[in-house]
């Protein structure tokens, strides 16, 4: 169906009309054939209808039309792509899955679109070259979110995943529910049947202590227990590139069908470090899968943890979610405090950062905040409705907030580009944006200290330039603002999504681990506050080098120097940037390292000298027995089922209602101006006018 619309309301069309009539008027009542009447209407016609196309040209119209187009259903294909698919298998069997898998996936591509993905720990294209089977960890549910989201706005017929029902990250896919009204079907794979197989199945223990601390090491030990003597768990220490067992325990248990048992070890820790330890169950035989007898586990011993109080003058959610965020990290002691007097104030001496939320016009508050800026403690600022801006602006220069209004107003966060006091991953600049939005007052806010705004206002599609985390130095002592409260709201958004808050803490705690630095004079400055990684990991290091008046400079090279366990040595050259310098070594074997990062500048050597540590994550060989349970729930739930092969697949796609194709309708417009055929009209129309005119005498 054709019809023509314009961009100006009806009535200018017979506006266009009456102008057109009016201006053609004007020449043939002055000029006119007095013995051709019919000649000068069609004279007068031919004018009348030139004008009015052009001004109806004016008024933009477009021609609009409606078409059916058949838009066939997708299938979407998702292969797991972890290590206990094919764990102890040959060859062979691996090969014999591909071919398998690429027959399915080419018979099917030939009757509908099909996208395919390959996922482990996160969901890529699937490549059957790189399809290796040798991810460490898996995440079901976040693959099935992650592909339902990516393809809702798609015609989507249904959602196949290949996949052994084991996870180790992320909730359980039992409950995943599709946005779409599609089914999602499972392929079976791996091996179901019970065995002669005893496993640590988890190790409860604080990964971060203080020296002289005795803490409990809990293993979780379970499977199928088949033979009648005893086995032993051992709990042993890395020394001198060796292991030292300290400790050890006899399991044998009544239920030896299928047994769980919960072994307690006790370790004091005495010398501060990286402390590498293991637990080992031997004494096991005909054990199918040794590799799950053993698991490796790092500590880390500090001399003392980072004292952290929170000090308000009102109960509010707010302190609750930043006590809880900040105690996620086994280096921080956090404590809340209410004061309604001088008594109630915790002795500043004690802490090392002080976090108050929303001041109040309370003097001998203003008073204990400047006595903690004197002592040099960390501060950190917050905002919010119920702060008098007065006494914030007064205790600070960092951040000015003026309000206009009493009432209070919702802003959404955007991160600053620019932003380089530390170091921001690209899962929080992504995740930023579907967070709630916080509550702050309606007013002026002015960045005019030394920082830099981290998170900005966002108001509608705007993004200001108003600060709602800002970082910066004040009298040689770092602080850190926050303009907003409702930081609750972010906390409770993100444990529903994944069941954890990793963006959220990763937040709260770069802004603490800025705030708890001192003032540094050195002239080269490298920063070394993770000393323990996973394997999956990449790591990184981020230098600065100053000249002799404290200016940031980038003229020489800086040189880190990295060395083994074993003692073998590398060399990397740190990358320079706008900020300084940086080093990515990508994934590091596990083991123990220790590093030399040098440089030299106006004469004279610099150098920083440390260590950090690289855990295995052998996730994958912790549980071999397939959960097709829970993935059989899932398909169920989403009006799908469970298939043990492609064949049973295949056929029951071809008979899926779902994967019919449906009929789109859409509408296209094209603006009429663009048409230069219309132009030609205009021209000839005009053209002929002039012709008859000349030719009948009137010019």
């Amino acid at each position: 169906m054709n019809f023509i619309d314009i961009s100006y309301p009806t009535w200018s069309v017979l506006l266009a009309v009456l102008v057109a009539i009016i201006l053609a008027g004007v020449l043939y009542f002055r000029t006119t054939f007095e013995d051709r009447k019919p000649l000068t209407i069609l004279l007068y016609v031919l004018r009348s209808l030139g004008i009015l196309l052009i001004l109806l040209l004016l008024l933009n119209p477009f021609l609009s039309r409606s078409q059916n187009e058949e838009q066939p259903a997708r299938l979407l294909f998702l292969q797991d792509n972890t290590q206990s698919l094919f764990f102890d298998q040959d060859s062979q069997e691996l090969f014999t899955y591909h071919d398998r898998l690429t027959n399915f996936l080419n018979e099917t591509a030939s009757h509908f679109p099909v996208e395919t993905y390959q996922f482990d720990q996160s969901v890529q294209p699937y490549d059957p070259v790189n399809s290796t089977f040798d991810g460490q960890i898996t995440n079901i549910n976040d693959a099935l979110k992650y592909t339902d989201e990516m393809h809702q706005a798609d015609h989507i017929g249904a959602l196949i995943i290949a996949t052994d029902g084991i996870y180790n990250r992320g909730a359980n896919p039992a409950y995943f529910r599709a946005r779409g009204d599609y089914p999602v079907f499972v392929l079976a794979l791996g091996d179901t049947t019970p065995a002669q197989d005893v496993r640590i199945q988890q190790v409860l223990y604080n990964e971060i202590v203080r020296k002289n601390e005795t803490s409990e090491i809990q293993v979780d030990v379970t499977g199928n227990f088949n033979q009648e003597t005893p086995a032993e768990l051992s709990l042993q220490l890395m020394t001198n590139n060796s292991w030292r067992t300290i400790d050890r325990k006899t399991i044998h248990p009544e239920n030896r069908s299928d047994f769980f048992e919960t072994v307690t070890f006790h370790k004091k820790y005495e010398n501060p470090g990286v402390e590498r330890l293991r637990v080992l169950v031997s004494g096991i035989t005909n054990d199918l899968h040794p590799q799950n007898n053993v698991r490796e586990f790092f500590v880390e011993v500090l001399e003392t943890a980072r004292q952290i109080q929170i000090v308000s003058t009102f109960p509010h959610p707010d302190l609750g979610a930043i006590r809880e965020i900040l105690a996620e990290n086994e280096n921080n002691e956090v404590g809340v405090t209410l004061v309604e007097r001088p008594a109630d104030l915790p002795d500043p001496s004690s802490f090392n950062i002080l976090i108050f939320y929303q001041l109040p016009n309370v003097s001998f508050l203003l008073d204990y905040i400047k006595e903690a800026k004197a002592a040099n403690k960390g501060i950190i600022l917050t905002a919010g409705l119920q702060t008098n801006f007065q006494a914030f602006n007064q205790i600070q220069n960092l951040v000015s907030i003026s309000p206009k209004t009493i009432t209070g107003n919702l802003f959404n966060t955007w991160v600053n580009p620019q932003f380089d006091l530390f170091e921001v991953d690209q899962e929080f600049k992504q995740y930023i944006s579907k967070y709630p939005p916080l509550a702050g007052v309606f007013g002026e806010y002015v960045s005019k200290g030394q920082g830099q705004a981290l998170l900005l206002q966002k108001i509608g599609d705007v993004e200001t330039e108003s600060p709602i985390v800002y970082t910066g130095i004040e009298d040689g002592s770092r602080m850190s603002i926050l303009t907003v409260e409702g930081f609750w709201k972010w906390k409770l958004f993100e444990f529903l999504e994944k069941q954890e808050t990793p963006v959220l803490n990763k937040l709260f705690d770069n802004i603490v681990e800025y705030v708890s630095q001192k003032k540094d004079d050195r002239l080269f400055r490298l920063q070394k506050n993770k000393l323990l990684f996973d394997e999956t990991e990449e790591i990184t290091f981020q230098a600065e080098l100053y000249n002799e008046t404290l200016e940031r400079i980038t003229d020489p090279d800086v040189f880190f120097e990295l060395q083994d366990s074993l003692g073998n040595r590398s060399e990397f050259t740190f990358d320079k940037t706008n900020s300084g310098y940086k080093l990515n070594l990508g994934r590091m074997t596990p083991g123990n390292y220790t590093y030399r990062a040098h440089t030299a500048t106006g004469g004279e050597n610099y150098e920083e000298n440390g260590q950090f540590s690289v855990r295995r994550i052998n996730m994958e060989a912790y549980n071999l027995e397939a959960n097709h349970r829970d993935m059989n729930t899932m398909a169920i739930q989403n009006k799908g089922k469970l298939f043990y092969d492609f064949d049973a697949l295949q056929t029951h796609l071809k008979s899926l209602p779902t994967m019919k194709p449906i009929l789109i309708q859409s509408h296209v417009k094209s603006a009429m101006i663009d048409w230069k055929w219309i132009f030609g009209v205009i021209l000839c129309i005009f053209t002929l006018e002039w012709v008859l005119r000349r030719y009948f005498g009137s010019y």
